[in-house]
């Protein structure tokens, strides 16, 4: 059980808001308020449930990868909320009444990635205005009409996403009472069976791709006359319906890719409608029949990724005047198919990833006067095909990347040329570029030499291209080079995009750049460069660089005015070379300049004023470096709100300016992770408290807390120093801190008053220290969610303790301690908790009293405790909300009746169970995940699968099991999963797995 959110999560928060330029909300500083747009941002923020804000003029609410674990009765009453995205939380209960006062105000809701069952929709039920509404990713299963029926919203809804759920059928009549649904995606479930007029006649776009369906389910979608996009990927089809009819009209956008088609038949589409564009790719396609796609009006037609050999020669019949596009790339073409030849207005035609070794003259005659992007890659050709090119006349962008020509001729491009716009020749080995070779491209704009072996090169190589060429990529190219390198790209006066990447480029020149007064793109990476000289960018000439990339060369130094007045320059990435001093105004007036990366350098030293009024400046990566000291004198003038990562370097002391300079640095997220700090002088905090939110200072030697004044910071990570007890001013600094992590320290003691100062504490982790006790009032002031306190030596609690944030605790791991009964934790008043972890203690009873006061736990973790046995009569009855319930290791050899209506995932590995009783989870139809894995089961307990009918995944591996038979798994038409490894089988019957799906 996950009780903290990772402390990198909530340190990209603090980077993400730091360029947005948003507001942090007032009601939390963790999260982003967009007033001008009346929402609420909170991405990554740890909740266990959804927080209380100011409702007045919010509309918008998005609160993602927070750990949202349940939603209770009105908890938006009063708002004005219309649109909630609640994506990618931990939600496993949502109320029957949780969105009481939006029934007529809420028209979006996004609940994606959740762990939502059936139970969801009854609270979705009032709901009128709803017109979007997102399932994807949750364990829905069931789908007919009673259920969607009652909602109240069924004549506003337009869009219902239910992909990646556990639905196996759709039912008749299941979604036809939405009679304004214009969009409707199952995809990604285990649909096998789809019943008649399931679905309403309003539907313009139906995806049912990656299901486990047979054939097209056309009786389901017959009648669906406003079809307009239907996708059927990734489903189990051998054959399309012959005929493939429809009352639609015109379909956009068909889509039939990755089933298991061997072939098309003649006239399989009858022109009973049309479609725009059709994706075949990656099916097991050999042959293509006369006449397969005629009256169809075809547009753009996929065939990648087949086994297509050839094509008839009428295969195109009847879109010879439609198809524009045409995709054959990936299959087993030999020789041109004379089909093609037919197509007389295509546009675009890629034969990637084939076996051609030449083309004839005629090859491409039909469509010479309409093609205009042309992909040869992936072929054995030896040459450019400058013969069959010769005619072609409005030819803009050809790549005949990864062939085998060596050379490029004088004459390849020559009376065919002149159309070129794009032209790929990487990874083919051509050695050679003589002068002249592109003399016939007057209209190139992107040059692609990459990886290549370019032994010689002309100095005029690319002047022929001086006044069109926008794009250069040499990227791994120039094999071995005397010549000076800036000779390639002197005269491309419109030269934006250079890239020089992975050469063996030891030296560049002074001025080199002087003649790219249009240049934005530079990438310089993975060379051996030494230096950049200091005059190498010109503040007057390159006036549009936006990026450079000089990572992983053999820089040492960066010089003085390096980079100095580059105008529009934004990132400059020094990643990975081997510098160990940057120079005063090294970085100095680049407007626009937002993120520096020094990373994995050896720097040593950074000069003060090494970045000089960079006003723009929120990103600077010095990780992984070799700093012992760290001043803010590297810094002078204004920056936006900063975060500064200097984590994995050697760094003893922090240094406040020492310059008589009135600017305060807007540190909003400092990263000190991995260092060698003892202590942080009271000048250097004083300098970056008036904006600091994040500081991270895990894993240094930091053995007291007394920091000066941090009045807005909200997440101090202290994990793994040196500390040994938290006095009564040790977090006096830190008013505001709404996560503290603690864990990893050495931890005795825990002074009254220790906390009393954090208001607002709301995640504490002290796990893996060596608390013995705690004080009575210890959480008292604070407004604890999530306290994790594994990995102590906790015998018992007192008996207040937790009483003191029973009002917000939702969260409490206990893991790792010396518990040995439950009656030394007194759980009475936590009412609203919701996940319990008491793994790893001596805990060898449960009495009828341990859990009563716990209605709304939803997770329980038990395991590796003595138990032996859960008696009947045991408390666990009084959770009937519990979702998750593991017992691994606990020495169980009984198992009794579990009455847990909503368990979900029921863990049992590695006990000492023989056989368990029909009785056992006669409560628990609603069981998913059940793992009964290393016992000493010796026959498959399937009694139990009666009452099981939604699990979706078993695991019995590692048991003294000899046989499995047909009716092993008889019932369990849900299983996606099954791990029978480690069995001891003498006999295992071939129709075992039969009904499994």
């Amino acid at each position: 059980m996950a009780i903290l959110l990772s402390t990198l999560t909530v340190m990209m928060i603090g980077l993400s808001e730091a360029k947005s330029g948003n507001d942090l909300c007032t009601f939390n500083p963790l999260c982003t308020c967009r007033r001008s747009h009346h929402e609420v941002i909170c991405h990554g923020v740890p909740f266990s449930e959804f927080p209380t804000f100011p409702t007045e003029e919010i509309y918008q609410v998005t609160i993602v990868r927070s750990g949202l674990e349940a939603l209770h009765h009105n908890f938006l009453e009063g708002s004005s909320i219309a649109s909630l995205h609640l994506m990618q939380n931990q939600l496993t209960h949502v109320s029957a009444k949780a969105f009481g006062g939006l029934e007529n105000i809420l028209t979006t809701l996004d609940l994606s990635y959740n762990q939502l069952d059936d139970t969801l929709l009854a609270a979705l039920t009032p709901l009128c205005t709803l017109q979007w509404l997102n399932l994807k990713g949750n364990q829905l299963e069931e789908v007919h009409t009673s259920k969607w029926s009652q909602m109240k919203f069924k004549e506003a809804i337009n869009s219902l996403f239910l992909s990646s759920n556990h639905i196996t059928r759709i039912q008749e009549g299941a979604f036809a009472v939405l009679n304004n649904l214009d969009l409707l995606d199952v995809e990604g479930n285990l649909i096998h069976d789809i019943d008649s007029h399931s679905f309403p006649t309003s539907l313009k776009s139906l995806s049912l791709s990656n299901n486990i369906l047979k054939k097209v389910p056309l009786h389901a979608i017959y009648t669906l006359k406003n079809l307009r996009y239907l996708y059927l990927s990734g489903n189990l089809f051998r054959k399309l319906p012959s005929p493939f009819h429809l009352q639609t009209p015109r379909l956009e956008k068909l889509e039939i890719s990755n089933n298991m088609l061997t072939q098309l038949t003649e006239f399989v589409f009858n022109g009973s409608f049309t479609i725009k564009e059709l994706s075949l790719d990656f099916n097991f396609i050999r042959s293509v029949a006369a006449r397969s796609f005629k009256n169809t009006a075809l547009e753009r037609l996929v065939l990648a990724n087949n086994r297509i050999i050839s094509l008839h020669s009428d295969a195109f019949v009847g879109i010879e005047k439609t198809l524009k596009t045409l995709d054959l790339s990936f299959n087993l073409i030999e020789e041109f198919p004379s089909a093609v030849n037919n197509l007389n207005s295509l546009f675009y035609l890629s034969l990637k990833g084939n076996m051609l070794q030449k083309l004839e003259k005629d090859d491409l005659i039909g469509f010479r006067r309409t093609l205009e992007i042309l992909d040869l890659s992936g072929n054995m050709l030896e040459a450019v095909p400058h013969l069959t090119l010769m005619r072609m006349k409005t030819l803009a962008r050809l790549s005949l990347q990864d062939n085998r020509i060596r050379i490029i001729q004088q004459d390849d491009f020559k009376g065919w040329g002149e159309s070129l716009t794009t032209l790929s020749l990487a990874n083919n080995g051509i050695t050679n570029l003589p002068e002249g070779s592109f003399t016939h491209l007057r209209r190139l704009k992107e040059l692609k030499l990459s990886f290549n072996n370019i032994l010689f090169f002309s100095p005029n190589i690319f002047k022929p291209l001086e006044r069109t060429l926008e794009v250069l990529d040499l990227s791994s190219s120039l094999f071995s080079h005397n010549q000076s390198i800036d000779v390639l790209w002197r005269n491309l006066k419109n030269l934006e995009w250079l890239q020089l990447d992975h050469n063996n480029i030891s030296k560049i020149s002074s001025l080199g750049l002087n003649s790219l007064v249009k240049v934005r793109h530079l990438d310089f990476s993975n060379n051996d460069i030494k230096e950049i000289p200091i005059d190498f960018f010109m503040s007057s000439k390159n006036v549009y660089l936006n990026t450079i990339n000089f990572g992983n060369n053999d820089l040492k130094t960066i010089r003085s005015g390096t980079f100095w007045e580059i105008q529009h320059v934004s990132t400059i990435v020094l990643f990975g070379n081997k510098i160990t001093v940057v120079e005063d105004y090294a970085f100095a007036h680049c407007t626009y300049l937002h993120t520096i990366v020094l990373s994995k350098n050896n720097l040593t030293s950074i000069a003060p004023s090494a970045i000089y009024n960079l006003t723009r400046l929120s990103n600077l990566f010095l990780q992984d470096n070799s700093l012992g000291v760290f001043s803010l004198d590297i810094i002078e003038g204004e920056t936006s709100q900063l975060y500064i990562n200097l984590s994995n370097n050697a760094l003893r002391e922090l240094k406040s300016s020492d310059s008589n300079s009135t600017t305060v640095l807007k540190i909003r997220t400092l990263d000190l992770t991995n260092n060698q700090i003892s202590v942080i002088s009271s000048h250097f905090m004083s300098s970056v408290s008036k904006y600091l939110v994040y500081l991270f200072l895990s894993k240094n030697e930091i053995e007291n807390t007394s920091f000066s004044s941090l009045p807005v910071l909200q997440m101090l990570d202290l994990s793994c120093n040196k500390l040994h007890t938290l006095s009564s001013d040790s977090f006096g600094c830190c008013p505001n801190v709404q996560i503290l992590m603690l864990d990893h320290n050495n931890i005795s003691d825990i002074f009254d008053g220790a906390l009393d100062g954090l208001g607002n504490l709301r995640v504490l982790d002290l796990s893996q220290n060596n608390l013995a006790s705690l004080k009575e009032n210890i959480f008292y002031f604070t407004k604890l969610e999530r306290l994790n306190l594994s990995g102590n030596h906790l015998l018992h609690l007192p008996s207040s303790i937790l009483n003191m944030v029973h009002r917000t605790l939702r969260n409490l791991d206990l893991s790792f301690n010396e518990f040995k009964n439950l009656s030394s934790v007194n759980f009475t008043n936590l009412s609203k908790l919701q996940a319990l972890n008491l793994s790893s203690n001596h805990i060898a009873f449960l009495d009828g009293e341990s859990f009563r006061s716990l209605p709304h736990l939803l997770e329980l973790d038990l395991s590796r405790n003595p138990l032996k046995k859960i008696p009947e009569e045991s408390s666990v009855g009084y959770l009937p909300y519990l979702k998750s319930f593991s017992l691994c290791n606990s020495s169980l050899i009984l198992l009794e009746a579990v009455p847990l209506p909503q368990l979900q995932v029921i863990s049992l590995r590695k006990n000492f169970l023989f056989n368990i009783s029909q009785h056992a989870f006669q409560d628990c139809d609603q069981v998913r995940h059940l793992d009964l894995s290393g016992n000493f089961l010796q026959d498959v307990p399937l009694h139990l699968w009666p009452k099981m009918r939604h699990l979706i995944s078993l695991d019995i591996s590692c048991n003294p099991i000899e046989v499995l038979n047909v009716n092993s798994f008889a019932g369990l038409e849900k299983l996606q999963s099954l791990d029978i490894s480690g069995l001891l089988l003498k006999r295992l019957d071939p129709r075992t797995l039969h009904g499994l799906r």
